[in-house]
């Protein structure tokens, strides 16, 4: 390819150059592309954003599963390691055998292994923020446990929140999950 495109920019053929850096993220056919010139958006948009909305939300592939049939009705099938997305919408005539959208009409960002790991990527960033936050909440009740009070304890103050600095502490530490 790279050779190709070579020999076609020193005959001046700039627009038959091909792009050989990265797969598509996205595959538009022309009628997806006529339809993005007016405006509309394609059946394969409205399942690529549903797609999109899913894994944001979904903490596992069940869930993301889940979450395309129970919020949008897109059935998704596993198949050879690999999606197939079965909109509501999507019948043959016989009712019985419905088309599948195989996830490589919908490109590279859309791939099982894609949306996978991106769950995957997630819940381990999810994870690790809330170990953070944890240790953080730790460290700053052992000083206050440490701290040296002017008050006793059980003394409560307008200022305390008519609760005791652990009682304080608590109720962030749940408010953290």
């Amino acid at each position: 390819m790279e050779k190709g495109n070579v020999i076609c920019k020193e005959h001046g053929y700039e627009h038959s150059l091909v792009n050989t850096k990265s797969k598509a993220q996205e595959r538009l056919t022309r009628a997806e592309l006529a339809l993005a010139a007016k405006g509309e958006i394609s059946w394969k948009d409205k399942l690529r954003n549903q797609i999109d909305y899913a894994k944001e939300q979904a903490s596992s592939s069940s869930e993301f599963i889940w979450l395309m049939k129970d919020n949008f009705g897109v059935t998704v099938q596993e198949h050879k390691n690999a999606y197939r997305y079965i909109p509501e919408f999507f019948t043959r005539k016989n009712a019985a055998s419905p088309k599948p959208c195989h996830e490589r009409r919908l490109g590279g960002d859309y791939t099982k292994e894609t949306i996978v790991n991106y769950i995957e990527r997630k819940a381990k960033h999810y994870e690790q923020t809330i170990k953070k936050k944890r240790a953080s909440f730790a460290e700053t009740l052992q000083k206050q446990m440490n701290a040296p009070s002017a008050e006793p304890m059980n003394k409560m103050t307008a200022e305390s929140d008519n609760s005791s600095p652990c009682i304080r502490l608590r109720k962030n530490f749940d408010d953290l999950d």
